[in-house]
């Protein structure tokens, strides 16, 4: 099998979670906001409602952590969606006091390598490419 210059195809047995989802960095900088500020819902501070959710994500976590298993054919890290919604949070905090260029950037560039791995897996998983199956449907749906 020989393949065109610069093809890059995903590892069907998963790829590291900062190359799928860059925008998770975010989750592990310091908070934008101020530590002590509180949140206007709660009265934590910023470090406390942080603390708790990085406590939340290790204990979810760490189940799988300790089990080895790549989680069958997948794209990415299939294991982090049980914490991931903790990390979408931590992600929300960091970009409470706004969202810049920068952050744009990395959520965009997350955006498109997802997009990337739904255009990757369809046909692995359905035999045919999206665009095929959503073009069957229509003509039955017209006629």
């Amino acid at each position: 099998i020989s393949y065109p210059p610069l093809r890059v195809t995903p590892d069907p047995w998963g790829m590291g979670l900062l190359l799928t989802c860059p925008a998770l960095i975010l989750a592990v900088l310091p908070a934008s906001a101020r530590w002590d500020s509180p949140t206007p819902e709660s009265g934590a501070s910023i470090r406390e409602l942080r603390l708790g959710l990085w406590s939340a994500v290790g204990l979810v976590q760490l189940p799988s952590l300790l089990y080895f298993n790549t989680g069958s054919y997948q794209f990415g890290y299939r294991f982090a969606l049980d914490w991931l919604p903790l990390g979408v949070v931590l992600i929300a905090i960091q970009c409470r006091a706004g969202i810049r260029g920068w952050h744009k950037a990395l959520i965009a560039a997350s955006c498109l390598m997802h997009l990337w791995g739904v255009l990757w897996m369809y046909p692995n998983f359905n035999g045919q490419p999206w665009i095929t199956q959503y073009l069957q449907l229509a003509r039955r749906l017209i006629h």
